[in-house]
Parts: C-alpha cells; structure tokens; sequence
C-alpha cells in the first residue's frame, strides 16, 4: 500500500472527530496505471473509515450522491474546510456493519481463470476489482483482461456495477456473454 494512504487516513480521521466536511479530487486509473483525474473538486461530509478487501474506504455523505463511499487510495489533495459536516437520521442511524456487508464484497467464491472484454472507460472498475493485469488493448474502444478472479459471483457483482454506470457490460464479448475456462479444456462455461 502506498504510504500516502496512511497520511489521508488520518487527516480523514482529523476531519471526523473535528465534525468537519472535506474537499478532494477523486481519479481513475488508465490502461498504463497513470492517474486519471475526474472532473472537479468533490465535497464531501466524512462518517467513517472501514477496511475492505486489502482497501480503505471512506464513507459520507455528498449533496451530489447522498450516502456513498470512496476509495482512500484514489483520493488526493484532501482538505478540511472546516464548515461542519452534513448529518440527518440516515447518517446517525447507519450501521456500518450492514452496509459494508451491503456494498462491499457480497459475493464470495473460489478463484477462477477468466477472460473479459469491457469498454475501455471501465478500465478503473475492472483494475479496482480484479487488479492491474494483464489488460490488452481490444478492437473498438474495448480492452481485454486475462488473469485469475473471484468466481462467477464476482464477476455478476462487477456486471452490476458497470450497468450503475451506465453501460453494457457484455456488449462486444463473444455471443452469449463471457465464458469460464473449466478444467480439463472444452469452451469454458457460460455465465450469462
């Protein structure tokens, strides 16, 4: 983990017990592991700090979003801006617990040989899911992984999360969707 992470943990923290909203830039990765910034400075009013899946994760609230969470290691540039944070009757009456077992690693399952084919602007998606590589360029604007994943639930759990954002996640793939190698060879078993 990038030591940079342990300093925003804890100016998160600061900003917690000091009841103050924060701002920051949120990025992506690209296809060669460079930053890619998203537009604009978020706000934010930070609730709580968990560890998921070898990740920190921060959970607020934002006016654009309403109750949502981000990725620590892609946040940069936060600050506190001391104006006191947002808090109604969802924020107060969150049980972190429930919603970590909610939005974070839902689905489990034993590790798998897969291939996918995903548009090229969900390459942050499948990076933060299923790791750095190996990503190929595809044709189309697509881009290929190959490499080892968490089942097929992970790989409906990564479908719902590309449909959330607003696009296909089977569209370019091979007819009938995206296929699992299964042992001893043949064309691997369909998973849509």
């Amino acid at each position: 983990m990038n030591e940079s992470v342990y300093y925003s943990v804890d100016l998160l923290h600061e900003a917690i017990q000091k009841n103050s909203r924060i701002t920051f830039r949120y990025f992506d990765y690209d296809l060669n592991g460079a930053r890619r910034y998203r537009p604009g400075l978020y706000a934010a009013s930070p609730y709580a700090l968990c560890w998921q899946d070898e990740n920190y994760y921060l959970i607020a609230h934002s006016e654009r979003h309403g109750l949502t969470h981000y990725r620590v290691d892609k946040m940069a540039s936060i600050s506190l801006t001391g104006e006191p944070r947002y808090m109604d009757a969802q924020m107060r009456d969150l049980d972190l617990s429930e919603y970590g077992k909610n939005v974070f690693g839902m689905f489990a399952g034993s590790r798998e040989q897969l291939r996918l084919r995903f548009d090229r602007s969900l390459t942050g998606v499948v990076i933060d899911r299923f790791g750095r590589g190996p990503l190929r360029p595809g044709r189309a604007g697509r881009v290929c992984l190959h490499g080892r994943g968490r089942g097929v639930a992970e790989l409906f759990r990564l479908a719902r999360l590309v449909r959330r954002a607003g696009a296909d996640p089977l569209a370019g793939t091979r007819p009938g969707g995206v296929r699992r190698p299964v042992p001893g060879g043949g064309g691997g078993k369909q998973l849509s």
